[in-house]
């Protein structure tokens, strides 16, 4: 049986020509959506630590503008408190960088397939 094509540049294919469109199975798209929606997460995530820090940065310029004026030093346990959230703060970006790095592999692998 031959396949006529309609535009020149192709011209008679017979059937053994023809091959299916590689496409991911069910179980693969599930798996997609699935990075898919985790990568939406990831921008929220990342957008809402990013504001977090920032303003604990302005917070704690403000608070050390505020003890030079007074020529003071800020109380160490105020500054600690700030400390350690940022550290936690960057603790979440590794993370995030961690999980976009996994997905960025397992989309590759599915690709790969």
């Amino acid at each position: 049986m031959k396949v006529v094509s309609l535009l020149p540049h192709y011209g008679d294919l017979s059937v053994e020509d023809i091959r299916p469109i590689p496409t991911p199975s069910n179980e693969r798209l599930e798996v997609l959506i699935r990075v898919w929606v985790r990568r939406t997460w990831r921008i929220y995530a990342r957008r809402d630590t990013m504001r977090l820090a920032t303003e604990i940065m302005r917070r704690v310029e403000a608070l050390m503008g505020e003890y030079a004026n007074r020529g003071e030093a800020p109380h160490v346990h105020i500054l600690w408190m700030f400390e350690r959230t940022m550290q936690s703060l960057a603790l979440n970006m590794m993370c995030l960088r961690a999980n976009e790095e996994a997905a960025r592999a397992l989309k590759a692998d599915i690709r790969r397939d």
